[in-house]
């Protein structure tokens, strides 16, 4: 039910239209002049307002205008019993909700209160309505802020990586067109963004092409596959019409409602010097190695024939008639060469070392008879010195040698 305030200054009629009303189920509340009426609307909410136009001190169209600053939807009836066009003119400006005319009928005041609490309900739901879209439209236009700062942050962000990276970064779409073109590619192909931007990208990499389906990205000729984060090699041309190699490296994103490419360029010139002057070393040391060898075997082939003459006649000196000393010396000279040509032979094996071929042999030697002759070759060489030359070894370790 609705809150009404009758205003009038006779009380009769206030008690009969409350009376009325509160029949009814409308809380009532009465006033006999305005500035009562204004005290009342201060304190609590009214939803109709009941008022004689002639009012002791201010009329009831001033009240009218009270009612109508305080709360708009509030919906004010005015009576009177002296009706004229004037004051019925000025009350339409004012917005009232109705005009009656006294005497009024009990029905007439109850239908047009009861149509006038309608009004104000609906007046208030619709401003209740309208709060709820200004807030809507307020957070939605605050969230679109947000957005569009987090997108432009975003962008920046992109740019100033794209602007301060050293590789050549840019964009294609499925018509293999450029959409993006970063500083470093200016600086490694020589095109500006303006330039390039809008071209097809084979016209600075003349390697690659596009695969079958609209949307999809590049890859280069010499590859079957798709290429989602391919990675492949190919030549670029400069504006200056020259040529450098580059690695790129491509990746599928979807952007604008359709697949582009990103792809990151390195100028691999460098890498390439690098690799073509290891594979030069490689080849020289190889070189340098094989010389080595070669060397080796010449050098032990020329001293191996020497050696074998002086085998061969120490071997003949020794069948002939000799002093004992004679025959100690011949055989020093023979023991001494065999380990000289067999340390040849060994160094004819310095390739099988450097291959990781070369094979240990196990055999049975005599201890005694190696330290002898070892020491018996040293021999001279001390006695010049004025040196004494011995050599002994225990009977148990001569046993087990």
């Amino acid at each position: 039910m609705a809150r009404v305030m009758v205003v009038d200054d006779e009380k009769g009629v206030r008690i009969t239209l409350g009376l009325f009303l509160e029949n009814c189920g409308h809380h009532v509340v009465t006033a006999q002049d305005v500035n009562t009426a204004c005290t009342l609307l201060e304190r609590e909410a009214f939803d109709v307002v009941i008022s004689d136009v002639l009012l002791p001190g201010v009329t009831g169209v001033e009240l009218l205008k009270r009612v109508k600053a305080v709360d708009s939807n509030v919906q004010v009836v005015m009576m009177t019993g002296q009706p004229s066009a004037e004051t019925a003119s000025e009350i339409v400006r004012c917005d009232a909700f109705d005009y009656l005319l006294k005497p009024i009928s009990k029905a007439k005041v109850i239908e047009t209160v009861a149509r006038a609490a309608t009004m104000k309900c609906l007046l208030d739901e619709k401003r209740d309505l309208e709060e709820q879209n200004r807030r809507h439209r307020e957070d939605l236009a605050q969230l679109v802020a947000e957005r569009t700062r987090g997108l432009a942050e975003s962008e920046e962000r992109f740019r100033a990586i794209t602007s301060a990276a050293r590789d050549a970064i840019f964009m294609v779409d499925g018509d293999c067109r450029i959409q993006l073109w970063n500083p470093a590619a200016e600086t490694i192909l020589g095109y500006t963004a303006e330039e390039a931007i809008g071209k097809n990208a084979k016209q600075f990499f003349p390697e690659l092409c596009e695969i079958e389906g609209p949307g999809e990205c590049l890859r280069s000729k010499d590859s079957d596959t798709g290429n989602a984060g391919l990675t492949f090699e190919v030549t670029a041309e400069r504006k200056d019409a020259s040529t450098c190699p580059m690695e790129l490296s491509v990746s599928r994103v979807h952007f604008q409602d359709s697949s582009h490419a990103v792809v990151i360029g390195r100028d691999i010139t460098e890498r390439r010097k690098a690799t073509a002057a290891m594979v030069l070393a490689k080849e020289k040391a190889e070189a340098a190695d094989r010389a080595k060898s070669e060397f080796l075997a010449d050098m032990s082939h020329e001293i191996r024939t020497p050696m074998n003459a002086i085998i061969g006649m120490a071997e003949l000196a020794l069948d002939t008639s000799l002093t004992q000393e004679q025959r100690e010396c011949l055989d020093t000279v023979m023991s001494s060469a065999e380990a000289l040509l067999g340390l040849i032979n060994e160094l004819l094996d310095f390739s099988k070392i450097e291959a990781g071929k070369l094979e240990l042999e196990s055999s049975p030697f005599n201890l005694h008879t190696l330290i002898e002759d070892t020491a018996r070759a040293l021999a001279v060489r001390a006695q010049l010195k004025g040196l004494v030359r011995s050599s002994a070894m225990s009977a148990l370790t001569y046993r087990r040698a």
